[in-house]
């Protein structure tokens, strides 16, 4: 009994206490309109976000010309209203995603309190039915599944949207991987790995299915026990799905949900990176990361897998990424379709503070350790980060700036050559990453 009340005590502080991507937002920190809760800093219109937000940044990810974080950080509202195609399609992703929905369409009535004849009107009912989730009512697709990035594997590495509040809204993943079935098979087939767990629904057993097929996923990555909710229900409904976890996210203090289910997942990791947190102890030459097959078998990093499990500790004790491996061309052997990184909340890119790479460094478990496993990721083949939180991180669509004494230009990396496109992604990457490893040494000396 007192266990189980400490694991309620627990899983309360953790929620009130994740002020980065995910806080719990009180009225008193809030500007709203009595009638629905409509928070005062969105823009004038059909579209709105309310006080129920938890600021998980799904919004902005998916619909960054649309949503974005009010003054304060505090939360995220409609900065200003979808008006092109794309706009009102990635609009529709947000307000699908939104784990609380906190994401609304005012409802337009037809009578005497509404004037038809005005512009503001045709606007706002036209929108109404244009944003709808539901196909009636415009015709529209669901929103998901959708591509991570135009420029990763093409018809291989998916949002599933279904955003759940028990995980403080994490981004699920599916990913596809031509890895052998089981340990004896010795044949190549297609399967899909599905990376944390999205609210358990029809929709979002629909939208899965229209990818996997009626068998689902064979495999689901979790990638820390905060984004684990629901990952029964999934194996019930999928009885062949194998999950993985790793056990430094076990125990009565790393287990913090109280979830004793996890212990019986199907692959349960328990090799670690040999990293520690105090560098007088290790060189770099002696630091590795524990690599791991997708049936949970060690192996090194000069394998021919085309995805790669990865334990990589600090956020918790038991953090794992999942890595999708570049595609190579067989008649040259660069790379067709750049390497994924999934990083669960080890790293990723914030909107706060002008936008940054970042380690969540206020509410992780070991700081100083993950400071540590940061940099060897650069070890690894990819180019895309995909986390639990924030926002992706395609560094093959960033920009370098190239300054003259006369003119300033902005050169798209899919314009230069091979090798510079390669020198300058992995120049930003590690620029990029020395900004998050000072942020996390920074709060490990609070």
């Amino acid at each position: 009994m007192v266990s189980k009340m400490w694991s309620t005590f627990i899983i309360l502080i953790q929620f009130i206490l994740f002020a980065d991507e995910r806080c719990l937002l009180r009225s008193s920190c809030l500007s709203v309109t009595a009638a629905r809760g409509r928070l005062l800093d969105n823009v004038e219109g059909p579209l709105y976000v309310n006080d129920k937000c938890i600021n998980c940044a799904a919004c902005s990810s998916f619909s960054p010309s649309v949503f974005s974080r009010n003054t304060d950080g505090n939360y995220h509202v409609v900065y200003k209203q979808p008006s092109s195609e794309k706009e009102i399609e990635e609009s529709r992703a947000a307000l699908a995603a939104c784990p609380v929905a906190a994401i609304r369409v005012d409802h337009i009535k037809h009578g005497k309190d509404n004037d038809e004849s005005t512009y503001a009107y045709a606007y706002a009912h036209d929108h109404q039915n244009e944003l709808a989730i539901n196909a009636k009512f415009n015709g529209r697709p669901h929103p998901f599944p959708r591509l991570v990035s135009s420029n990763n594997f093409p018809n291989d590495v998916y949002y599933i949207g279904h955003h759940y509040s028990k995980s403080f809204g994490a981004f699920p993943y599916l990913v596809s991987s031509t890895t052998s079935p089981s340990e004896s098979a010795k044949s190549m087939s297609k399967s899909w790995i599905m990376v944390d767990t999205p609210k358990y629904s029809q929709s979002a057993i629909d939208t899965i299915e229209s990818i996997t097929g009626p068998n689902g996923p064979s495999y689901l990555v979790l990638t820390h026990v905060d984004d684990t909710a629901d990952h029964n229900k999934w194996k019930n409904k999928y009885p062949n799905l194998k999950r993985i976890f790793h056990s430094g996210d076990l125990g009565p203090i790393y287990n913090w949900i109280g979830d004793d289910s996890l212990e019986d997942v199907e692959i349960l990791l328990e090799m670690k990176s040999s990293v520690v947190s105090e560098s007088d102890l290790y060189e770099k030459q002696q630091q590795r990361l524990q690599l791991f097959d997708i049936n949970g078998n060690p192996i090194e990093n000069d394998n021919d897998n085309d995805v790669v499990l990865v334990h990589t500790p600090g956020h918790s004790p038991g953090s794992i990424s999942l890595l999708k491996r570049p595609k190579k061309s067989i008649s040259n052997g660069n790379s067709e379709y750049p390497g994924v990184l999934f990083t669960g909340d080890t790293y990723s890119y914030t909107t706060r503070d002008d936008g940054h790479m970042t380690g969540f460094p206020r509410y992780g478990n070991d700081l100083r350790l993950q400071s540590k496993i940061i940099p060897l990721l650069l070890d690894l083949d990819w180019l895309i980060i995909a986390p639990g939180h924030g926002h992706v991180r395609d560094y093959t669509a960033t920009t370098t700036t190239t300054t003259t004494t006369t003119t300033t230009t902005m050169t798209s990396t899919s314009t230069m050559t091979s090798t510079a496109t390669a020198k300058h992604n992995n120049d930003v990457r590690e620029k990029e990453m020395v900004d998050a490893i000072d942020e996390l040494l920074h709060y490990s000396q609070k």
